[in-house]
């Protein structure tokens, strides 16, 4: 009997191949997005440091008019892009998200394949035992049969 070989092995490797890119595909989307939640905790970083800034410099006296309305602009732009990257965190997150749902699809694409091949696996498993149980049948029928007209010889 010839060794087992499942028929759809060539779809299920392109499936899993495809599996695979989207695992990465959704590893970079996730990326991304740590990127962005870094940038946003970065400029949340920044303007606290300015907050400080100023208030140590209100204390010594060293902090002006001139100084304030820059501060002030400064801590506003900063506010701005934080708005702008927390846009850029809900693109990012829902890029994300449809990734994941790719990668689940193509999972369950490949996991019908894979129990394709395990019924055709058990099929074949099943026809290879009925084989070799026939095959011991008429081996024992051969031995038997020369058994019975060996003695009468």
């Amino acid at each position: 009997m010839q060794k087992f070989h499942f028929r759809f092995a060539t779809v299920q490797k392109v499936r899993r191949i495809e599996r695979d890119q989207q695992s990465r595909v959704l590893g970079s989307a996730m990326q991304e997005l740590q990127v962005i939640r870094n940038q946003i905790e970065q400029l949340g970083q920044q303007n606290e440091m300015e907050l400080l800034r100023v208030k140590l410099e209100t204390q010594k006296g060293n902090f002006f008019a001139a100084n304030s309305q820059l501060s002030a602009k400064f801590r506003e732009e900063i506010r701005n892009q934080i708005r702008r990257k927390k846009k850029e965190e809900e693109a990012a997150m829902y890029k994300v998200e449809q990734e994941r749902l790719k990668l689940v699809e193509k999972e369950k694409r490949k996991k019908v394949l894979d129990k394709l091949e395990e019924r055709d696996r058990e099929k074949y498993q099943e026809d290879l035992r009925k084989f070799q149980n026939q095959e011991m049948d008429e081996l024992s029928s051969v031995r038997e049969f020369a058994r019975t007209f060996g003695d009468n010889s």
